[in-house]
């Protein structure tokens, strides 16, 4: 009997190992895409070029370019210790380093997922389930070279330590998972919650730990700058640009619905950014109030953190189909519990979370509201089902939606600010621009911008006139524009290249309310 369970175990993984082999061979020559990102920030830390200038998008491209072609490539939102983590790799070629990442990343993988199915009981057959379930995330995760099959041994690995109370390896996993992916911070307040003190400050030393050896090797100003620049940003969806639907989060769908933008977004549903800030502190509080009934209801262990990992997801401003995987721990807790196909409700939470990982929501961009943002309403939906299957009293419900109006609608008025600022949204200017613009001419009465792509350089002529062309008085200082010694910006954002056009116009480049370097041309009317 034991020769045949072993023999069965092989039947079921069987298919799973092909499908890994072949997408294995094929990510070696498939295009660089994200893992270009984690490579080429540790040969830049290798070469001793590696500071805060590696989050320039455009000096990243150039220095990239020079050792190989066909790359485009931003390092933000990436951690610096991301860099040194995958130091090592920089030993060989890029493609070699992809290949040996992936194998050690699925090997990883599935030794984690073997400890799940060991530690619930779950039958070997499941192996299959989670296979077609999650087919297209660990296929992209693959090809792209992505984190998240690596994330998942290190959070699955520090949760079944955290079970049996090995804080030790648990802080150091999940210390790990925090320093490359910051959302795992959230763990503090599992633990927190959990009254868990001990682990929890054990966490915290292993985080500051790694912490302190990266500011030590990376230097503090990568980090200075990752800090004060680039998290913000990331905690806002400003990776890139400023309005990307593949992102599918709630920041990302509020923004369409609320937030007006020239060319990007020009009829929004309602504009009015004070309900997109409202409604936005809304939702963040609504998902973490249950998070704290979750966590406090005396639910197992495993039903709590799954609810955890959930809605890191929905308070992510940015989400990708590749951390899909790590949704992998409702299946388990569904499969630990008594699992049948026959029970609908946990065949309705399965189908849920075959759609969320494989639809393919890129052919829905082009549909209006609620259509374009299919796979978020069916994360919202998922969230629903798990919440209302828990029989939460009505006057629970009361309370935290009472209290997440409440404080959404003081925190809201206290930070709105009667602000004169011109360099808003409505004030771009209208071009079919690419993603990284550097700078800018006039060609033949016509404005004209390089930009990279890929390719190295590039330069795309505008259908904007320009008649004349004027940068005396007018500069930058502090990150603002000057003409005239008069302020005309109020904002942060990176600023480059003023100029008078027309005579009425002043011009420059700016990332307002996009990643850092990714410039976008802003316009303001003056009066001379």
């Amino acid at each position: 009997m034991e020769r045949l369970y072993k023999h069965t175990l092989w039947i079921y993984i069987l298919p799973i190992i092909v499908f890994s082999i072949y997408y294995l061979i094929k990510s070696y020559w498939f295009l660089p895409h994200d893992f270009a990102n984690y490579y080429f920030g540790a040969y830049f830390l290798e070469h001793g070029v590696f500071s805060s200038i590696i989050y320039d998008p455009v000096w990243f491209n150039q220095n990239i370019f020079e050792v190989q072609k066909d790359v485009f490539a931003s390092y933000a939102p990436n951690t610096p210790f991301l860099a040194l983590f995958f130091w090592p790799l920089t030993l060989v070629s890029f493609s070699t380093a992809k290949l040996l990442f992936n194998i050690t990343s699925l090997l990883l993988f599935g030794y984690a997922l073997r400890n799940l199915f060991d530690e619930y009981k779950i039958p070997y057959i499941h192996y299959l389930t989670v296979f077609l379930l999650f087919f297209f995330p660990i296929k992209n995760n693959i090809l792209f070279g992505q984190l998240y099959l690596l994330l998942f041994f290190l959070i699955s690995e520090g949760f079944l330590a955290y079970k049996k109370n090995y804080y030790y390896k648990m802080g150091g996993l999940w210390g790990l998972a925090i320093l490359l992916k910051i959302f795992p911070i959230l763990f503090f307040a599992f633990l927190l919650l959990r009254k868990k003190i001990k682990g929890l400050i054990i966490l915290v030393v292993c985080s500051v730990a790694l912490l302190g050896i990266s500011v030590y090797i990376n230097g503090i100003d990568s980090w200075a700058f990752f800090f004060q620049n680039i998290l913000p940003k990331a905690s806002k969806g400003e990776i890139s640009g400023e309005f990307i639907k593949n992102y599918q989060s709630i920041l990302m769908f509020l923004k369409h619905v609320f937030v007006v933008h020239q060319t990007k977004n020009p009829f929004p549903l309602i504009d009015n950014s004070y309900y997109y800030h409202f409604f936005l502190l809304v939702s963040k509080i609504i998902l973490v109030g249950y998070g704290f009934y979750f966590s406090f209801k005396n639910n197992s262990s495993l039903q709590t953190f799954s609810y955890w990992i959930l809605i890191t997801y929905l308070l992510s401003p940015y989400g990708s189909n590749y951390s899909s995987v790590l949704l992998l721990f409702i299946v388990i807790h569904l499969f630990s519990n008594n699992f049948s196909f026959k029970n609908k409700y946990k065949f309705g939470i399965l189908f849920l979370l075959f759609l969320i990982s494989n639809l393919p929501i890129q052919y829905l961009f082009d549909f209006p509201i609620p259509i374009s943002f299919l796979k978020l309403f069916l994360f919202i939906i998922l969230w629903s089902v798990l919440i209302f299957k828990e029989q939460i009293s009505y006057k629970l419900h009361i309370t935290i939606g009472s209290i997440a109006l409440m404080i959404s609608l003081f925190v809201t008025n206290l930070s709105q600010q009667n602000s004169t600022i011109l360099s808003d949204n409505r004030n771009t200017l209208i071009i079919k621009q690419q993603s990284i613009i550097y700078d800018y001419s006039i060609t033949n009465g016509y404005l004209v911008y390089k930009y990279w792509s890929e390719k190295g350089s590039q330069t795309k002529k505008t259908e904007y006139k320009v008649t004349s062309i004027n940068y005396d008085n007018v500069y930058v200082k502090d990150k603002n524009v000057y003409y005239l010694d008069k302020q005309l910006t109020d904002n942060t954002a990176n600023k480059l290249k003023p100029a008078i056009v027309n005579g009425d116009t002043l011009i420059y480049l700016s990332d307002y309310k996009r990643g850092v370097g990714f410039y976008n041309f802003q316009k303001i009317m003056i009066n001379n």
